[in-house]
């Protein structure tokens, strides 16, 4: 019956005093407070170090000991910070998400007894039940732990599953617990998160600006000393509770109320908001960056993130009402989260389409890697046309000749001709390269060959020719490959 409660800094929960187990919010003192002892192990200071990649939000969650109920009421401006802090993050199946956690433990006090106050009992004996909850609340605080805690979320962005992969298979090793300082300096020093993509960071306890990024590691080290007792800045790191139901000198006769059902419900409900919230990221993400899937539908994707919207807001909603209600009634809305499979790949392989204009032949049109032109006819190529086809969104292809008598042509894209037709004007070199976001994860490979010189092999914006040396091409090949 126990539960660990973790309350806001500037809290006023202290031993005895009763609150709200659902809306959290504090009530008047019903429990007697003399009987306090100090657990083994309070006289010093508890320090742990954690690092460790975070898949999604519910991970997280338990890993901040914060229940699925109070982090839904975190998202409805309720709750504790750091149900707050984690409804705010938006978490998606694509990134690599690094949780760096320093807990520290101060002293920890706890009631002997529970006993309730001769004014409680009065007020239950003459008010009742539902007077005695709406003043004291269903659960009291039965012990309390000083301290602090500093939390980040480290988030780095992956283009491609191979690319998060490997990283997660660098980072491996690095993970764990950490008893001491050194160690996790170690650790964090080696992850290098200041080449994150992003970092949330969250603080209990402590004083001073939150740190950004670059100063991530050193505040981690500092933590510890800014929360000890003495300095005035420990927080209530976390509290035990009980319900009412569990003192001894309770009138027997008189039931108290206990919103232990209704958490059970919003817990079920608020892991299904969870799931709402990392299917909307993953679908936006996919919807934002098509190319990165196969053959995804796009208009089902920006359809399914509405219907996220509609089942977080309606659970939302129903939260709201039970707050309103201070817990005592909370209606499951019963929503259903869309299923969109995805395929997250990017192809191995582009198909291309290239054109060469040659004298005494025309336009001859091949592939990927097929040699256009001729060798030993001395024959010019008088233009080029070269097209990712079929389309790959993400990818384009650029390229420009230079041009007997004129230079360097303006560089196109995409098919487009490139060249003169019935000038007898011959190119002399011509350049390729690879455009748009999926650019970087490919090589694009040609080769010209050249009058007196023969096959000559460029690649990624290189110039495959001559200038101002007379000497025609007489044959062109390309190719794009994954790097």
């Amino acid at each position: 019956m126990m539960r660990i409660f973790e309350p806001d800094p500037g809290s006023t929960l202290i031993v005895g005093r009763g609150f709200n187990s659902l809306t959290l919010d504090e009530k008047a003192i019903g429990i007697v407070d003399e009987n306090v002892i100090r657990p083994m192990g309070a006289a010093g200071q508890i320090v742990t170090y954690e690092i460790r990649q975070i898949e999604d939000i519910t991970e997280l969650r338990k890993s901040l000991n914060v229940s699925a109920s109070a982090s839904l009421a975190g998202g409805v401006g309720a709750g504790s910070i750091k149900g707050r802090f984690i409804s705010s993050l938006n978490f998606n199946s694509y990134s690599l998400f690094l949780f760096i956690h320093v807990r520290v433990a101060n002293a920890s006090h706890a009631l002997k007894d529970y006993l309730l106050t001769e004014t409680a009992i009065n007020f239950l004996k003459e008010y009742g039940r539902d007077a005695f909850f709406e003043t004291f609340g269903d659960e009291f605080v039965a012990g309390y732990t000083t301290g602090g805690e500093l939390i980040a979320i480290v988030e780095i962005r992956n283009q491609t599953i191979q690319e998060k992969m490997s990283l997660e298979t660098s980072m491996k090793g690095k993970y764990g617990s950490f008893s001491g300082s050194a160690e996790f300096s170690q650790a964090i020093e080696s992850l290098n998160v200041s080449n994150a993509t992003r970092a949330h960071v969250v603080r209990r306890g402590g004083t001073g600006p939150i740190p950004d990024t670059p100063n991530l590691k050193q505040a981690s080290l500092d933590f510890p000393g800014t929360v000890e007792d003495a300095t005035g800045n420990a927080i209530l790191l976390q509290i035990k509770t009980m319900p009412y139901a569990l003192t001894t000198n309770r009138p027997n006769n008189i039931p108290l109320l206990h919103l232990e059902q209704q958490r059970i419900e919003m817990e079920s409900v608020a892991v299904q908001r969870e799931r709402a919230i990392v299917k909307r990221a993953d679908y936006k993400f996919a919807a934002n960056y098509p190319y990165l899937f196969s053959k995804p539908d796009v208009g089902a994707l920006n359809a399914a993130i509405h219907e996220c919207d509609l089942a977080i807001n309606k659970i939302d909603e129903s939260v709201k009402a039970a707050l309103l209600d201070h817990g005592k009634v909370f209606i499951n809305p019963g929503v259903v989260v869309p299923e969109i499979p995805l395929e997250w790949v990017i192809p191995t392989s582009v198909p291309l389409s290239a054109m060469v204009h040659m004298e005494g032949y025309g336009d001859v049109w091949g592939g990927a890697d097929q040699f256009l032109g001729t060798r030993g006819q001395n024959r010019r190529i008088e233009g080029i046309a070269i097209a990712v086809n079929p389309p790959l969104p993400g990818l384009y292809i650029e390229y420009f000749v230079h041009m007997e008598g004129i230079g360097d042509s303006a560089p196109v894209r995409d098919g487009a001709y490139c060249g003169t037709r019935g000038q007898s004007r011959r190119i002399e070199g011509f350049q390729i390269r690879l455009k748009g976001p999926l650019a970087p994860f490919y090589d694009v490979i040609y080769l010209g060959h050249i009058q007196s010189i023969g096959d000559v092999q460029k690649q990624n914006d290189e110039y495959c020719g001559t200038r101002g040396q007379n000497f025609r091409c007489e044959g062109m090949q390309v190719r794009i490959v994954r790097k």
